[in-house]
């Protein structure tokens, strides 16, 4: 809950300070790049000046040379700036709705799932959420177990505790019996609704990034591809490579 009131100020925060930061970031750039070029520029002259015999024109070529290497970078206009602050407040909406279906969902569901522990009860773990699939499952678990259990529970924990402490532990059972059907219960209500969305976002974050990782296989097997046809040494001379190395250890 604090990640997300943190994201949301953010956001509303970025529409002030996201065009300074690009401002800035423009600046340092464009300075980084004219040093840059004025340190070529001068290595040049410089070269220029100690050879007399060089021609005009080979000056002039190296000036023009240096300056084509690092070109000058243009001020960011008026209109990226305000696209900066527009996008900061852009992501407000879609970061409320990821807050408000997925974070705190989530975030109450874990709370109250972990109140059984304050009376050394360890609560199920139905597995993680890498997807709709996988989310829908713990959902489902979260949700069924949670209902049966905390129902039960009123039942179950005062008969342990009667068993374990006569009436005192009857008395502590009850308690923790009622406890567990709030907890467990509602864990179970908000489980459904966090870890499904949670499933959801993630499928949806993986197919955005999809086309990313099908890019970086590709470029992983035209690598491996260019390895194998510019390898210059066959096996045979490898296995005989590797023979000598062996024999050589053999003998140390």
């Amino acid at each position: 809950m604090l990640a997300t009131s943190f994201d949301l100020a953010s956001c509303v925060t970025g529409v002030f300070t996201k065009p300074i930061t690009e401002y800035r970031d423009d600046r340092d750039r464009r300075a980084y790049e004219e040093s840059k070029l004025e340190a070529s520029t001068a290595s040049n002259t410089g070269t220029n000046h100690i050879d007399q015999s060089a021609p005009m024109s080979d000056s002039a070529s190296a000036e023009t040379s240096a300056n084509s290497v690092v070109p000058k970078r243009k001020a960011i206009s008026a209109g990226q700036l305000a696209g900066a602050s527009g996008a900061s407040i852009g992501m407000f909406a879609p970061k409320a709705l990821k807050g408000m279906m997925v974070d705190i969902p989530l975030a109450i569901t874990d709370g109250l799932k972990n109140v059984p522990r304050l009376y050394g009860e360890t609560p199920r773990d139905h597995g993680p959420v890498t997807g709709f699939t996988s989310g829908a499952a713990v959902a489902g678990k979260t949700f069924a177990w949670g209902f049966m259990e905390g129902v039960s529970d009123i039942v179950v924990k005062p008969y342990q505790g009667a068993r374990e402490e006569g009436f005192t532990g009857a008395a502590k059972g009850v308690g923790k019996g009622m406890s567990s059907m709030v907890t467990k219960t509602g864990a179970g209500m908000f489980g459904l609704l966090g870890y499904t969305s949670q499933g959801i976002a993630k499928s949806l974050r993986s197919t955005v990034h999809m086309k990313t990782r099908k890019s970086i296989a590709e470029a992983r097997h035209a690598e491996g591809r260019w390895l194998v046809e510019n390898d210059k040494h066959n096996t045979e001379e490898a296995e005989k490579t590797i023979t000598r190395l062996l024999a050589r250890k053999g003998d140390k």
